[in-house]
């Protein structure tokens, strides 16, 4: 199962985004308001379709590109070491 990495630095940024920092690269990320909401649900440890289903809920987006754009970045995450294995 995946996780939110516990070591990730986040504050509030602009626009209801947040800035994400992975302490040991060093790495910095700034998410948008969508991937805020799904940054958001993963620590609440939702299911995926759960958090595909917010996020067609509060969005402009249809059911196929938000499966896609959240698995997309959901890989992205588990790159940078935001995901983590529990």
């Amino acid at each position: 199962m995946l996780i939110v990495n516990p070591e990730i630095i986040r504050t509030p940024v602009a626009d209801d985004g947040i800035l994400l920092l992975e302490p040991v690269t060093g790495k910095y990320f700034e998410l948008n308001d969508t991937s805020t909401l799904i940054y958001h649900c993963l620590e609440q440890e939702l299911d995926f379709e759960s958090i595909i289903k917010m996020v067609v809920n509060n969005f402009d987006i249809n059911e196929q590109t938000a499966q896609t754009d959240t698995q997309n970045l959901i890989s992205d995450f588990t790159q940078h070491n935001i995901l983590i294995n529990s």
